[in-house]
């Protein structure tokens, strides 16, 4: 007798080929049989009319390297439909990490990954591995190692290129974390230290992870003035090393950069053309969301948390990083240059001395401080000891459709837990479902579904999931074409999504009939073999 039978649903198998009706029967973590009229006498039966049955959504974007140790039930994915994650993007993770660089690594880190009571006790990337294996959690892992954690485990927070010997250091890292299990190198160019690399560094650190097998993902160097040049970046190492290349969270941001969303996806799409691999992820709202620090200047963050700080107190070093914002030219990441900071707002303020601000764009802080920006920035920091967060808003509607139309597309949620979240954090896979498949019909389902699972995994080298097939693996997400929505916003972002029924994570129910039973933690630690 199968454990599960699966009875009456649309099939979208994740391959992007047409929707079919069929049964599914579960034995144990597996599909075991895929067909019309399975026999009855499961031990759980569900009755899948009116419903799609597709492969568990893989999240190619997740922050959650801290979240899952503190709260495996992780309704942020299990709600959504989410059964695996990728972690460790943008070049800031936390292995491998010297045990004395934890406090600052920890304190550096909060407004991306959260202040979790957590024991950093992995000095190693296999160790990190470990850890995570012995904290059972709903929906499954996988993981990058990150350029930032190795460049800190051989030159700290230098603000200068790399020696020889310590880029081969570096590589050997690659090396180890790859072996143990990591599915690339992620690095993130507008973040300390990573901003800090010349293309030599990245080139030898990309050649290695070439050579073991992973792949390149980047949040790039610039996503504003010098978005061409940065994207180009990347497609050239991808040619130079043969590494498969993944951008992170595609876009082009700022009212004056809009236009080139359709350059970057024809430049795109010619190196596919010329036989790069290559693909992007992105989110589908014109939000996005980082910590408060990244508006600063790269030179501001040299030394760590502590000089950073140092500077933040200093009229005259303030005076140097509103001088540096104002200007252009200089190609580093000028997130309020591009944005403006009317269009920068405060998200999860926690300080006293910050009272009153959260949700408010910088602008409106600084207005009602009578204060420069950059000053309100510095004490909101000082504050907060830099766990602080912020929204950006820097997108359109027309330029977000036109990234997520593009076929090499897959579903990321960027999502991070620190101070108020953006609403993608709950809501991304629903709102593809929903707002641009039923509504807008910017994609049709079976291509949505091939997105969010069977393209994600085979990026992943994820032979086992990713598709509904006799003998994978039993991830499934279960959901209602007609209602599926996502419900979180930007004032309630913890809002659930609506739509999603039913949820398997290696063949076993996270979520039932729409409610998640925070009991079932099925969830792997999956390691690139």
């Amino acid at each position: 007798m199968i454990d599960v039978l699966i009875r009456g649903g649309l099939i979208v198998d994740g391959s992007g080929a047409p929707p079919f009706r069929a049964d599914v029967g579960i034995e144990g973590e597996r599909i075991a049989a895929l067909g019309p009229a399975l026999p009855a006498g499961a031990a759980l039966t569900v009755e899948a009319s009116g419903l799609v049955v597709a492969p568990g959504f893989i999240d190619m974007h997740s922050h959650s390297d801290l979240r899952r140790l503190v709260a495996g039930d992780c309704p942020d994915k299990i709600s959504q439909g989410i059964t695996t994650e990728l972690l460790g993007q943008d070049g800031s993770s936390v292995a491998p990490v010297r045990p004395a660089d934890v406090p600052d690594r920890r304190r550096y880190l909060s407004a991306l990954l959260g202040s979790h009571d957590v024991d950093w006790s992995w000095p190693t990337f296999a160790d990190y591995l470990a850890a995570l294996e012995s904290s059972p959690a709903a929906p499954n892992a996988t993981a990058l190692v990150t350029h930032g954690a190795i460049r800190c485990w051989v030159m700290g927070m230098d603000a200068r290129p790399a020696t020889p010997d310590e880029v081969d250091r570096m590589c050997d890292l690659v090396v180890e974390a790859i072996d143990a299990g990591a599915f690339g190198l992620s690095t993130g160019l507008i973040y300390a230290p990573c901003c800090y690399a010349a293309k030599e560094e990245l080139l030898a650190l990309y050649r290695t992870c070439a050579a073991r097998g992973g792949i390149l993902v980047a949040h790039v160097r610039n996503e504003s003035d010098f978005v061409l040049d940065s994207i180009q970046e990347m497609i050239d190492i991808g040619r130079d090393t043969g590494v498969p290349v993944h951008v992170s969270h595609l876009k082009a941001m700022g009212a004056r950069n809009w236009q080139h969303m359709q350059p970057l996806l024809e430049a795109l799409s010619s190196a596919w053309v010329a036989g790069l691999d290559v693909s992007y992820d992105h989110y589908p709202y014109v939000a996005g969301s980082t910590m408060l620090a990244a508006v600063l200047p790269p030179w501001a963050h040299q030394g760590g948390p502590d000089a950073l700080l140092r500077r933040l107190r200093q009229p005259l070093e303030r005076r140097r990083m509103a001088s540096d914002i104002r200007s252009s030219g200089s190609g580093w990441e000028n997130l309020a240059g591009a944005c403006g900071w009317e269009n920068i707002r405060f998200a999860g303020l926690a300080s006293p001395a910050a009272a009153g601000l959260d949700g408010k764009s910088i602008q409106q802080a600084a207005d009602e401080w009578h204060q420069d920006p950059i000053d309100v920035v510095a004490e909101v920091l000082l504050a907060e000891d830099l766990n602080a967060s912020i929204l950006l808003m820097h997108g359109a509607e027309q330029v977000l459709e036109a990234a997520l139309a593009f076929p090499l597309h897959m579903v990321g949620t960027d999502g991070f837990w620190s101070g108020r979240p953006n609403p993608r954090l709950f809501g991304t896979f629903p709102r593809i479902l929903g707002r641009y498949v039923r509504e807008q019909r910017l994609l049709d389902l079976p291509e949505a579904v091939r997105r969010m699972t069977g393209a994600p995994a085979a990026r992943l080298g994820l032979t086992d999931r990713g598709l509904v097939r006799q003998g994978l693996a039993a991830d499934l997400t279960l959901f209602d074409p007609r209602t599926v929505q996502d419900r979180s916003t930007y004032a309630s972002p913890f809002e659930l999504a609506a739509g999603i029924e039913w949820v398997f994570v290696n063949g076993r129910p996270a979520l039932a009939r729409g409610r998640q039973d925070a009991a079932v933690l099925a969830g792997r630690v999956i390691r690139r073999t």
